[in-house]
């Protein structure tokens, strides 16, 4: 039972309109496309209200609550597409404000447009800040 409420790891790499989150525990992944929008022509969260409610949606799927209590989450949270210069300032602390709404204790926002192994995510969470 106390497990249950042990932080749980989770990688959130965020497309065009499309997330793909894993858990870094059991190695399950979801990959879900947006409904409403979240993207447009010059920014991956032109809508952070779609964006967090699509996200939320699918942690729910892959951690769901236990007993009505919801999970606490390790987060590595990656923007792969359009930020080939690297992130802004803006759309670094978008990504660390959506992963914190969504329940992360820790957050790690990775910078880099290269897809992390789970390993590499992982020793990301155990990096200090």
């Amino acid at each position: 039972m106390l497990d249950r409420l042990r932080p749980v790891p989770v990688y959130i790499k965020l497309f065009k309109n499309k997330v793909e989150i894993s858990r870094l525990d059991t190695g399950k992944t979801i990959t879900r496309a947006a409904k409403d929008n979240f993207s447009n022509e010059r920014f991956i969260i032109a809508d952070l209200f779609n964006a967090e409610s699509l996200i939320r949606e699918v942690l729910t799927a892959l951690v769901p609550p236990f007993l009505f209590i919801s999970p606490t989450l390790k987060i590595v949270i990656q923007q792969i597409d359009r930020s080939e210069n690297g992130l802004s300032s803006v759309e670094r602390r978008t990504l660390l404000d959506i992963a914190e709404h969504c329940g992360g204790i820790t957050v790690r926002v990775v910078e880099s447009t290269k897809e992390l192994t789970p390993s590499q995510a992982v020793k990301k969470l155990k990096e200090k800040n």
